[in-house]
C-alpha cells in the first residue's frame, strides 16, 4: 500500500506541478504523533493543536504552531487529556475544548485555553458525556453541542454553552440521533446539521447504537432553541466535512456515502443539490476554506481503506474540482487549518503503513487566474 501510495504521489506532482502553482513542502514535525486531535487557529495567527492519541499516550502537552518559524513548540498541558473531542475559538480569542474520549471512554470533561495566559482551565462539565460530536460558535457568542456518543450509545440531545459563565446547560433535543454528522453556521445564524449515523473507520467500528448511515438534516434556530426537519442530502453521509462557501451556500462531501458525489445546501431554497464529482471517495480526510473561496479536499481514505494521497480544490463558481495534487505523506485522520497566508498546514494522522505520525506539511494553493477587465 505504502509503495502503491508514494507511485501515486509523484504521479500526481509530475502532472499537476507544472500545469499548476500549487506546492507541498514539509515543515517541523510535532512534538507528539497524533490523531483525532485538533487544530485552531489563534486570533494571532498561530495554531493550538490540542489532544489526540497514538500508539502509546493520549499526549496531555498541547503544541503551538509558528507560520513564521515553521515549526511547532510545546505548549501549556491539557488539564484532561483526551481525543476526538471538539475545540471552538471563542469571540474573545479563548479555546473550548470540550468531550471526547479517555481510557475510560466518553467524558464530559471541558476547559478553556487561555491564549494570554498559556494555559488550560478546567470549567463545568457538559450535561451529558460525548464523542464524536459537534460544536458550533453561535452568532451571539454562545456554542452549540449536539449529537455524537454517550455511554449508552448515541445521542440526540444538545446543549449550549455559555462564555460568560463558562457554564453548559440543556437545550431541546434534535429529530434524531447523530454521531459523526456535519454542523454549519448559516449566514442567517441558523445550524444546518446534517447526516450521521453508524461507520467503520481503519477497520474498526468506533460508534455504538442501531441507526445506520442518514441522509436527513435538520436545522438549528438560536432565536427559538428549536431544531426543525430540513432537506434530505442526496446521499447517506458519515464522517463527512461541510464547509460554508462565500456566497453563502454549503459544500458537503466525502464520508461514508454511496459515491464520491459531492453536494451543495442552498439555505434560501432549503435544499440540497449536486455539486461535482470527487476523483476518489474518502473519509477521515478534511477540507479547508481558501482565501479564493475555493475548498481543499485534502487525504483520507477510500471505503476500501486505501490511502488517498490527493489533493482536490472545489472551485465554487463552475462547481468543479481542478487538477488535483498531492500530499508528500498520505494520512488520515490528520488536521488541516487555513493558515493567514492563506497555505494549509496539514499535521498529524496516520500514514500508509497504519501507524500515527508526527510529521506535518504545508499545502499552498495556486494563484487563482482572474480575467482583465477592459475599461
Amino acid at each position: 500500500m505504502r509503495t502503491h501510495a508514494a507511485i501515486a504521489v509523484l504521479t500526481l506532482l509530475s502532472i499537476a506541478a507544472p500545469a499548476l502553482a500549487q506546492t507541498v513542502h514539509p515543515t517541523g514535525s510535532m512534538m507528539h504523533a497524533r490523531q483525532g486531535h485538533t487544530a485552531t487557529l489563534l486570533a494571532d495567527g498561530r495554531v493550538l493543536v490540542a489532544g489526540g492519541r497514538n500508539e502509546m499516550e493520549v499526549p496531555a502537552v498541547a503544541e503551538i504552531f509558528d507560520e513564521r518559524m515553521q515549526s511547532f513548540s510545546s505548549n501549556a498541558a491539557l488539564v484532561v487529556p483526551r481525543s476526538d473531542h471538539t475545540a471552538t475559538l471563542l469571540a474573545d480569542g479563548r479555546v473550548l475544548i470540550a468531550g471526547g474520549i479517555d481510557e475510560m471512554g466518553a467524558i464530559a470533561a471541558a476547559e478553556i485555553y487561555d491564549p494570554a495566559m498559556h494555559s488550560f482551565t478546567r470549567v463545568g462539565d457538559m450535561m451529558t458525556p460525548r464523542v464524536f460530536h459537534t460544536a458550533t460558535l453561535l452568532r451571539d457568542g454562545r456554542v452549540l453541542i449536539a449529537g455524537g456518543v454517550g455511554p449508552m450509545g448515541m445521542l440526540m440531545t444538545a446543549e449550549i454553552f455559555d462564555p460568560v459563565t463558562d457554564t453548559f446547560s440543556m437545550t431541546p433535543s434534535m429529530m434524531l440521533s447523530r454521531s459523526k454528522s456535519t454542523a454549519t453556521l448559516l449566514p442567517d445564524g441558523r445550524v444546518l446539521i446534517a447526516g450521521g449515523g453508524v461507520i467503520t473507520m481503519m477497520g474498526m467500528m468506533e460508534m455504538m447504537g442501531m441507526q445506520q448511515l442518514d441522509s436527513s438534516s435538520e436545522i438549528f434556530d438560536p432565536a427559538t432553541g428549536v431544531f426543525s426537519v430540513g432537506a434530505p442530502t442526496m446521499t447517506y453521509r458519515s464522517g463527512h466535512t461541510a464547509t460554508l462557501l462565500p456566497n453563502g451556500t454549503v459544500f458537503v462531501h466525502g464520508g461514508t456515502s454511496v459515491d464520491a458525489l459531492s453536494e451543495i445546501f442552498d439555505p434560501a431554497r432549503g435544499t440540497f443539490s449536486t455539486a461535482a464529482q470527487m476523483g476518489a471517495m474518502r473519509i477521515g480526510h478534511t477540507a479547508s476554506l481558501l482565501p479564493s473561496g475555493e475548498v481543499a479536499v485534502i487525504g483520507g481514505e477510500s471505503m476500501m481503506a486505501q490511502m488517498v494521497s490527493m489533493i482536490e480544490t472545489f472551485e465554487t463558481p463552475s462547481r468543479t474540482f481542478r487538477a488535483p495534487a498531492a500530499l508528500m505523506d498520505p494520512r488520515v485522520l490528520h488536521s488541516a487549518v487555513t493558515l493567514p497566508s492563506g497555505s494549509v498546514l496539514v499535521a498529524g494522522g496516520v500514514d500508509a503503513s497504519m501507524m500515527t505520525v508526527a510529521t506535518a506539511e504545508i499545502y499552498t494553493p495556486a494563484p487563482v487566474r482572474r480575467r482583465a477587465v477592459r475599461p
